[in-house]
């Protein structure tokens, strides 16, 4: 009788701990899909990131392209305006030689 009895309450504990068991593994199969989810949604934030950075990596480019245009822009400019003063000069120094005569 107390054999049967052991038997009995084994029964029922294996009965608990396979429902314990099955219930933690749909609660683990859960989190596994959250952090499927999870992972599907930074992947998809980190290739963005890395267009951004692409992008401004691109900009960056563009930037110091201008900047070089525009530095040998100015440096034109600037010969081309120390040029005109000196003709201004020349032309003054000529006005007052024609004035002097």
């Amino acid at each position: 009788d107390e054999a049967v009895e052991l038997v009995k309450r084994c029964e029922v504990v294996m009965d608990t701990l396979v429902d314990d068991f099955g219930k933690l593994s749909f609660e683990v199969d859960g989190k596994m899909d959250d952090l499927s989810l999870a992972t599907d949604v930074v992947e998809k934030k980190l290739e963005s990131m890395k267009r951004k950075i692409g992008g401004l990596h691109s900009s960056k480019s563009q930037l110091k392209l201008l900047e070089d245009t525009r530095d040998e822009t100015e440096k034109k400019y600037a010969g081309e305006l120390e040029k005109a003063n000196q003709q201004i000069e020349f032309l003054k120094q000529e006005a007052l030689i024609s004035e002097t005569r």
